[in-house]
């Protein structure tokens, strides 16, 4: 063979070896998704607000809606008869009920109505006058929130 032809043969041999081991062209990833929009305070505030009237729209489900209290007989003493209002009260506050101050976390809401029910299941008194005792325990947003579905019931 002659040399020429020879060593065009391996240039090609060579090229073909080169080809076969070279990494297949990738196209590159596309560009990451621009940032998202930054939101002001008062749209927190908003997201917030609908999100502990959520949670406290829950758990309003579960409690009867606000009575007028029957009327109630005199006290009897000793004994016989039903505790008085004080008593009850005392009773209710010894056991130290937990206070709910509003949450966007309808686990914690559900939470805190399971214990206070667990408080108020031993007292003596009417589901009014249970209602009374847990909204007691209510503040802060909590709090401002019952005020305003009693006020717009009245």
């Amino acid at each position: 063979m002659p040399p020429k032809r020879l060593r065009a043969e391996r240039a090609e041999a060579r090229d073909e070896v080169r080809e076969a081991h070279q990494e297949p062209q990738v196209p590159p990833p596309p560009p990451p998704p621009p940032p998202p929009e930054l939101i002001s305070t008062t749209q927190v505030a908003v997201i917030v607000a609908q999100a502990v009237e959520t949670a406290m729209r829950a758990m309003a489900a579960h409690f009867p809606q606000p009575q007028a209290p029957p009327p109630v007989a005199p006290a009897v003493q000793g004994p016989v008869g039903p505790p008085s209002w004080q008593r009850v009260r005392e009773t209710f506050q010894k056991g130290h009920p937990p206070e709910f101050r509003g949450s966007t976390d309808v686990v914690e809401a559900c939470d805190w109505k399971k214990n206070i029910q667990r408080h108020l299941r031993i007292l003596e008194c009417t589901d009014v006058q249970k209602q009374m005792f847990a909204t007691f325990r209510l503040s802060g947003a909590a709090l401002q929130w019952w005020e305003s579905v009693t006020t717009a019931e009245e």
